[in-house]
Formats: structure tokens, C-alpha cells, sequence
């Protein structure tokens, strides 16, 4: 999100406009919802895995504390690692492909 906010900063006016992701509530814009094709669309789906990933990992997490066992720690494994694709892919993408703003 600040990445894009940077980017923006240079037309802002015009991309405000254009881009309904700058008049959307906070949890929109963590998803990346509005941005009509400005980033990535791979970028898109990593960041919604991502944290959908970091809610999981946060319950699963809970679960694991409250119930050690061998199926749970498994799942908070799977999870994690989930979690680290996902943000490899994103961070690799998206310094890869320039934006649109």
C-alpha cells in the first residue's frame, strides 16, 4: 500500500480520479481491490493469498497453542509455508512489473 501511495504521488490527482483504490475503506485497499489493472494481476492474487494466509496462520497458530499435537503442527506448518510463498511471490513480482500510476 505504500508503494502504491508513492508511485501515485506523482499524478495524484489524475490517479485519484482514475483509480477507485484511493477512496476505498483501509480492509479494501489491503486486498488491493480498485486498482483496474494498474498492478500485476499476480501481484493481486499473491497479496489476497497472503493475507488470507496471515489470518489462518493467526488461528492455527491459537489452535496449535491450545492443542499441541502432530495434526496441528502440521497444519501450522503448511501454513507457514503458504504464508512464505506467497510473499516471495509477491515481493518478486511486484519488483518486477513496473505499475501503471
Amino acid at each position: 500500500m505504500i508503494h502504491i501511495r508513492l508511485d501515485a504521488k506523482k499524478k495524484w490527482h489524475k490517479n485519484e480520479k482514475m483509480y477507485p483504490y484511493f477512496h476505498y475503506p483501509f480492509y479494501k485497499k489491503i486486498f488491493l481491490l480498485g486498482l483496474n489493472g494498474a498492478v500485476n494481476k499476480l501481484v493481486v492474487i499473491a497479496t489476497f493469498i497472503f493475507n488470507i494466509s496471515i489470518i489462518i496462520l493467526i488461528i492455527d497458530g491459537i489452535w496449535h497453542l491450545i492443542a499441541p499435537n502432530i495434526i496441528t503442527s502440521n497444519i501450522f506448518i503448511a501454513d507457514c509455508v503458504m504464508y512464505g510463498i506467497s510473499m516471495f511471490i509477491k515481493l518478486g513480482v511486484y519488483g518486477l512489473s513496473p505499475s501503471r500510476f
